[in-house]
């Protein structure tokens, strides 16, 4: 036991000496008033009556001494005078009792008996009081009987020798039970401190996981913030570059370079959904889509990487795919997107490539497979690939490229969706993914249509732009000027609730990490003046919970950073459309 244990052990004992001591107090002072009144006639009155005022007092000081216990600090550097108090308490009290046998011992035999069998019963009772410290007992009981023997053995009393040898059995039993309880009771406190200590340590090691998660979420979403902010102006440019040149070797240059950043993307992007599910921050959402064009786009998307190897891709769709279904579109797409990844980079040139997609009606779910001819994984690795930042092996990751996030990442979303991933694989001729996925049919006239109508679609005129990064503001003005429309820039919020003032605006797209007023501020200043243009929050904030938070502060939309273009128009177009309603 270390010293701090040892310490809280005899505070825990002493402690459990002064709870017990006004019960044993009351029971000690009921015996004494029993004896008065029964040796009332037996003995020396006068003595009787002093060992009844003695016995008052003791009983009473003690009781002071177990409200001054509870009054005054009960710490390590106060434990010794409290045991020292109780210690002089309990041997006064014993002499008290072991004077009995001199100053109010009876003639008669019979209360003989009877003062001798009380004394017994009091020691008993005083065992089950001091249980957490047996030394005590032990001093009580030789205090109290000590008298008795040495007179018994004198001849001064007439008491039968059973009655003596019976009593002097109790005493030694009560003596061995006592010490078995006061170990118990020890142990039990030990066992009791141990516990809190782990409780204690156990709780303190949750805060610090809890405050590791917290930093490691706020270090991820300056880390997404700070490496986005960069990656839109590349991806935004490049683009702007891919639409404006006509050159193909040049276009073919531009090409790679926009999917080198889209792979830099889609790893940040990773390492952020492994966190968010992780933390239990990962929500799905629920939106209406068409199963059956969206598997063709991703078919469609992965064609000319697939063409680039010469692996021959083949789509099998089940032609009876319901109409439209309800769930997270954007969370099935990464989970085929990822599944099609690996079975292109995993295939070598001159291998094949199938998705097959079906639908059981009876059950309402969606079946997909993604089978391939390439390499293939080991019965022994078939479980670790499923792990984060798990490959076969070392060679895989140096040959193919590639985090080891895709296939947990599939794994985890699956599952949060009620479905599992499963995997068929033979070393060097090939894998197998496929899972079942329970979806909802939307019957047709359950909602209002989303196929584009004959109406033409208004666009804004006028953008304010709230950004403070240069590089960011010259792409927007790039790309909104392209759509015809003019631009005024803003350096940050200060600037932004200025210029909004002054001037009329369609929309502001406002940016929220800026010096001086953060767009959070500058929207809510904006609003107090009565302003009530569309104002869409265009940020590099994007881990999970941004785009809820944005909204509940009052932003009409949110866009991330780095911009889709097709994402940009269909939000330039739709606040203009409310606007104008």
């Amino acid at each position: 036991m270390n010293r701090v244990s040892f310490i809280k052990t005899n505070i825990k004992t002493v402690e459990y000496l002064y709870g017990n001591l006004p019960s044993a107090l009351a029971g000690n002072y009921i015996v004494v008033l029993v004896l008065f009144f029964t040796l009332f006639e037996h003995v020396d009155r006068i003595n009787l009556f002093v060992w009844l005022a003695l016995s008052t007092l003791v009983t009473l000081l003690r009781y002071l001494s177990y409200k001054s216990y509870h009054k005054r600090q009960k710490g390590r550097n106060r434990i010794r005078e409290h045991y020292q108090r109780f210690l002089m308490g309990i041997a006064v009290s014993a002499a008290l009792w072991g004077s009995s046998f001199i100053f109010i011992y009876p003639y008669e035999p019979l209360y003989q008996m009877v003062l001798l069998l009380m004394l017994a019963g009091v020691s008993s009772g005083t065992s089950i009081s001091t249980a957490s410290h047996s030394e005590l007992l032990y001093l009580y009981i030789f205090l109290v009987f000590s008298p008795f023997y040495m007179l018994y053995f004198f001849g001064s009393f007439d008491l039968p020798a059973a009655i003596v040898v019976v009593t002097s059995f109790y005493i030694f039993f009560i003596l061995g039970i006592s010490k078995k309880i006061s170990n118990n009771i020890i142990s039990n406190i030990s066992m009791s401190i141990e516990r809190g200590s782990l409780s204690s340590k156990l709780r303190r090691q949750v805060k610090e996981a809890q405050a590791a998660s917290e930093a490691k979420s706020r270090f991820l979403s300056v880390m997404s913030h700070e490496i986005r902010t960069p990656l839109n102006a590349i991806i935004g440019f490049l683009q702007v570059l891919m639409r404006m040149e006509s050159d193909e070797k040049k276009l073919r240059y531009l090409a790679t370079m926009d999917k080198s950043s889209h792979v830099l993307l889609n790893i940040l992007n990773d390492v952020l959904d492994v966190s968010k599910i992780e933390s239990g921050k990962f929500r799905l959402e629920r939106m209406l889509f068409s199963p059956k064009e969206e598997f063709e786009a991703l078919v469609h998307l992965f064609d000319q990487s697939a063409k680039s190897k010469q692996i021959e891709l083949l789509a099998h769709i089940d032609p009876s795919l319901p109409q439209t279904i309800e769930g997270d579109k954007l969370r099935l797409k990464q989970i085929v997107s990822n599944l099609l990844s690996n079975a292109v980079k995993f295939t070598n040139e001159g291998g094949r490539v199938e998705m097959q997609v079906e639908f059981d009606a009876a059950q309402s779910l969606l079946y997909v497979a993604i089978k391939d001819n390439g390499i293939g994984i080991a019965k022994k690795d078939q479980k670790r690939v499923l792990e984060e930042f798990s490959q076969a092996d070392g060679s895989t990751s140096r040959l193919y490229g590639g985090t080891g996030l895709g296939l947990s990442i599939v794994t985890k979303m699956l599952s949060l969706m009620g479905s599992e991933l499963k995997l068929k694989s033979e070393l060097g001729r090939g894998s197998l993914f496929y899972f079942h996925m329970p979806v909802r049919v939307v019957q047709s006239g359950e909602s209002e249509t989303t196929a584009a109508s004959d109406t033409v679609l208004l666009k804004p005129h006028k953008i304010l732009v709230a950004e403070d990064n240069r590089t960011n503001q010259m792409l927007m003005r790039v790309v909104l000027e392209e759509l015809g429309i003019e631009v005024v820039m803003a350096n940050d919020g200060a600037e932004a609730l200025k210029l909004a003032c002054e001037d009329e605006f369609d929309l502001i797209l406002m940016d929220i990490n800026m010096p001086n007023m953060n767009g959070i501020e500058a929207l809510g200043e904006i609003r107090k003046r009565g302003m009530k243009m569309p104002i869409a929050a265009l940020t590099a904030n994007s881990i999970s919970g941004d785009r809820e938070r944005f909204l509940s502060e009052g932003f009409d939309a949110y866009l991330s950073k780095p911009i889709d273009h097709d994402e940009l128009q269909t939000l330039l177009h739709r606040l203009v459309d409310e606007k104008a309603l």
